[in-house]
């Protein structure tokens, strides 16, 4: 039986972080390589498969760690020290190419940084954006979807809110609530009951803002455009006040809540893996 060095298992097993590259201190790169493919798959998987994509992460993660925990040492004997580094640089080289890719193009984190979604989004929310429809060959934008975009006078800034009307639709909104086409949308709801504040209206009394013609039915939304507006409706700096949004400033929408922290209540259980609609 070839020697089985203590700490080159435990160098294996921590290794696993990325799963794979723990199975290269024994050799068995081939192996590895199949662990490394099934969290890349998992994770570009994630704008489909949502919260359970992530679960099965985690479970490749602690798979590849037992898996090479429990593998004997190769009749072979295990490779040299330079051989093993060079290895796991071409692992981590490639594993970073194709999980950034997976974020440009597929699916990406993002943090909820204000209160403007709220109650469907809160301060601290953690989670990730189908990027299909930011991609040249990705499906249409949906009116109703929550999405992260990058603002058109703040573009380094990104902000989320909700695409409640989309080309060709005429928008109005009284007292908090909106209106397409003239008939009354059932909206997802601020927070608190939504206050009478003609500043919060749209359209005001100047009448609808350059670029939107005008309609008996309010405002309509541009060819190439998205109108917005925040779910907290009292509290949310959106397409009212600067128009709507141009498509191509989307990043992608939000899908499911992967965690949620905030300091003065520390992680909310309930939150982790909510659906956003």
């Amino acid at each position: 039986m070839p020697k089985d060095p203590f700490w080159r298992r435990l160098l294996a097993v921590l290794l696993s972080i990325t799963p794979g590259c723990g199975h290269v201190p024994w050799g068995r790169w081939r192996r590895g390589l199949v662990w490394l493919g099934a969290l890349l798959l998992a994770q570009a998987s994630l704008p489909l498969t949502g919260f359970a994509g992530l679960l099965l992460g985690l479970g490749v993660i602690l798979g590849a760690a037992v898996d090479v925990a429990r593998l004997p040492p190769p009749e072979a004997g295990v490779p040299r020290l330079g051989r093993v580094l060079l290895t796991l640089v071409g692992f981590w080289m490639g594993s970073g190419i194709v999980a950034n890719t997976s974020r440009r193009w597929l699916a990406e984190p993002f943090t909820m940084p204000s209160a403007s979604m709220q109650p469907t989004l809160l301060p601290g929310d953690q989670f990730y954006t189908d990027k299909r429809v930011a991609s040249p060959w990705g499906r249409p934008l949906e009116r109703g979807e929550v999405i992260v975009f990058q603002h058109p006078e703040q573009r380094e800034q990104r902000y989320v809110m909700r695409a409640v009307a989309l080309a060709g639709e005429a928008v109005e909104v009284r007292c908090g609530r909106l209106s397409i086409d003239g008939q009354a949308v059932d909206s997802r709801p601020s927070s608190e009951e939504s206050s009478c504040l003609d500043s919060m209206d749209f359209p005001t009394g100047d009448g609808c803002p350059e670029g939107m013609e005008t309609r008996e039915t309010g405002c309509v939304v541009p060819e190439g455009h998205v109108f917005l507006l925040g779910d907290n409706r009292d509290n949310s700096w959106d397409s009212r006040f600067w128009g709507p949004l141009p498509v191509e400033n989307v990043v992608g929408a939000v899908r499911f809540i992967h965690f949620s922290w905030t300091p003065g209540e520390g992680i909310r259980w309930a939150r982790l893996g909510t659906q956003v609609r």
